[in-house]
């Protein structure tokens, strides 16, 4: 478990090739669209709705730093709203300043460790919470995909081939989420190149102990579930509020299927991928700049809010964490 914590010294080269990959990913966006049109549609959204869209953001990541405290707890640690708060607070910003997802998991677990948790059961609650994570997406984007034909039935014949993305995208979605418990229960760990059998590993131990714990574990895959539908609910809003004609089913599909491609370990935290997908996948449903446009107020909401995040886990690095508010 010990090798799930990244080294302390970059891998240099890895970082400056995500960067170019947001790079080109974010050029061949803009390439296919009007920046006049993009100008346009940027200054659609008004302070007040941007300010909104950024409340919603903090207040479902408060939520999702109780819910990480919810699933410690599961695997056995205990502490108290303020650390969790302020641990996760840390991970956030940290997402900001770090090439992958994963390094803001590493930042918080960090924190715990350095408050006096064991790393191996740190490390393994990070592997629980982020495989409910993946769970509770893969099943909004079954639910998305059951909405969706009655949504895309009002379209025309021009759409066949971003119906069939959509469809495929789904499709492996759905059978990742259902084939899932076999993989863990059938792959053997030992038969696989060293770091990947230890991450397979981890992930067997954290099922086990999800199926160990079945309130528990429906209780905070609820939870997962709500947070994510919020997260696509906050990202409506900011697109209706720029314009955008999109079926709030179809959000519920394209947006989550955006979100799964920004997690490959391609790009630089997803920067660039996210646009491409939603764009392309969105495309011929709604005007293509104010896609991206609403795609970069999203990213910009992701930044204000992370930096908010880490001031107020900064600030409150003094307060005693026996202190539970």
């Amino acid at each position: 478990m010990e090798e799930l914590v990244p080294k302390k010294k970059t891998n240099v080269r890895r970082t400056v090739i995500r960067l170019m990959f947001s790079v080109l990913a974010l050029a061949i966006v803009f390439a296919i669209v009007d920046v006049k049109d993009l100008r346009h549609a940027l200054q659609q959204i008004s302070l007040v709705n941007w300010l909104i869209g950024v409340v919603g953001f903090l207040v479902l990541h408060v939520f999702s730093a109780m819910k990480w405290r919810f699933v410690l707890s599961t695997c056995g640690i205990h502490v108290t709203r303020s650390l969790a708060l302020r641990a996760y607070g840390f991970g956030l910003f940290a997402n900001l300043c770090l090439p992958s997802l994963v390094g803001g998991d590493v930042v918080r677990a960090g924190v715990l460790i350095k408050n006096g948790n064991k790393k191996e059961a740190v490390v393994f609650a990070a592997l629980v919470d982020r495989l409910l994570d993946i769970m509770g997406l893969g099943v909004l984007v079954v639910l998305g995909f059951l909405a969706a034909p009655s949504a895309l039935s009002q379209f025309g014949r021009d759409i066949r081939v971003q119906k069939w993305l959509i469809v495929g995208g789904a499709i492996v979605a759905i059978s990742s989420l259902a084939l899932l418990p076999v993989v863990l229960r059938r792959l053997h760990p030992r038969k696989l190149p060293t770091k990947l059998g230890k991450i397979l590993l981890g992930f067997m131990r954290a099922w086990r102990t999800l199926a160990s714990k079945p309130r528990r574990s429906v209780a905070a895959f609820s939870g997962c579930l709500a947070l994510q539908a919020g997260f696509v609910t906050v990202n409506v809003f900011l697109g209706n509020s720029m314009g955008i004609a999109l079926d709030a089913r179809l959000w519920f599909l394209l947006w989550p299927l955006a979100k799964v491609a920004a997690m490959a370990p391609l790009s630089l935290g997803g920067i660039g991928i996210r646009e491409i997908a939603f764009v392309g996948l969105a495309g011929s449903f709604a005007n293509k700049s104010l896609l991206l446009a609403q795609s970069l107020v999203w990213e910009s909401t992701l930044v204000v809010g992370g930096l908010l995040f880490g001031f107020y886990s900064l600030m409150s690095r003094k307060n005693t964490d026996s202190h539970d508010f």
